[in-house]
């Protein structure tokens, strides 16, 4: 099928640095999925909550992460600690793209965005 998923990788995490790839690492195991550590943190940027315009944290999120290399060409699961901005989520899957990677399907183990409609 076109939509399975071949892969996982997560997004870094400065505050919970195990957790997000230890969550990533033994959700690949479950699903019998290969784990790549395939992005990297390039730079300590500020937390996108304390940037006020979109523009700045698409900046923020694109200029801290890089991707490593090891990217497979299958559809991969996208992991990540929590989601604010989106931004992360965007500028990795980009790049992921870029490099070769097939569809990229983002996951969050939490929505601190306050954008679920109840607000």
């Amino acid at each position: 099928m076109e939509n399975d998923i071949k892969w996982v990788t997560n997004i870094p995490s400065n505050r919970r640095p195990e957790l997000v790839k230890n969550f990533a690492v033994k959700l690949s195991e479950k699903l019998s999925l290969i784990y790549v550590d395939a992005i990297e943190k390039v730079k300590d940027a500020r937390c996108q909550k304390e940037l006020n315009t979109s523009y700045l944290q698409f900046q923020n999120a694109n200029e801290s992460f890089a991707v490593k290399g090891n990217v497979l060409s299958g559809n991969v699961l996208l992991v990540d600690d929590m989601v604010d901005s989106r931004w992360t989520f965007t500028t990795c899957c980009y790049k992921l793209r870029a490099c070769g990677s097939g569809k990229v399907y983002p996951f969050a183990l939490a929505d601190s965005a306050g954008r679920n409609g109840d607000e």
